[in-house]
């Protein structure tokens, strides 16, 4: 009989400080805001390697250079947009 992998899913708020998580991420899951704070939620496979993922979060309107970078999703807080971006392994 197989033997089946265990996910969980854990949330990470993202602060200026913490940009970069280190996790065994199967899959990035979700940006949203919680509470007022810009949050992520990761799915992990505790089989899996610890990695380092890095967020950026960039305002509409804004400019910036992102290499390598993936776009995660856009949320709205008090009327200002957000759009999150993540790179594994960085």
């Amino acid at each position: 009989m197989g033997r089946f992998k265990v996910s969980k899913i854990y949330k990470y708020q993202l602060t200026p400080a913490l940009k970069v998580v280190s996790a065994q991420v199967k899959q990035i899951l979700s940006f949203q805001y919680q509470y007022g704070i810009p949050t992520v939620w990761i799915e992990i496979d505790e089989s899996l390697p610890f990695q380092n993922i890095t967020f950026e979060i960039i305002g509409t309107g804004w400019t910036f250079e992102l290499f390598g970078f993936t776009y995660l999703g856009t949320v709205q807080e008090n009327g200002v947009v957000w759009h999150c971006y993540y790179k594994i392994g960085a």
